[in-house]
């Protein structure tokens, strides 16, 4: 069964995938009723959180090239979801969307 998507809840669901300032904050707010952008919301948060280890990271020389191949997987990722989303999709991101699924907020 299809889920049918308006254009608000998918730019809602994009905005969760801007990692500066803190954007996944606008879905989470605004969108508690809406399972779509909650879904979103949450795997945002958990991007947010990787970037800022891997930024973190970055700062100590021995890892900071891990790191940014780490940065650049990420953005790609982001960027997969960003397009998805806007195609109405749910997407869980490999590895980070488990731990978005286990937010309780």
């Amino acid at each position: 069964m299809e889920m049918t998507v308006t254009k608000k809840e998918k730019i809602l669901a994009a905005i969760a995938y801007v990692p500066f300032p803190p954007l996944f904050l606008v879905p989470l707010l605004s969108g508690r009723d809406d399972t779509f952008v909650e879904f979103h919301g949450k795997q945002g948060l958990v991007v947010f959180l990787v970037w800022f280890a891997l930024w973190i990271l970055g700062l100590i020389p021995i890892i900071a090239i891990v790191a940014y191949i780490g940065f650049v997987a990420l953005v790609v990722a982001a960027v997969v979801a960003v397009v998805r989303t806007c195609m109405g999709k749910r997407w869980e991101i490999p590895l980070l969307g488990g731990w978005a699924k286990k937010l309780k907020l």
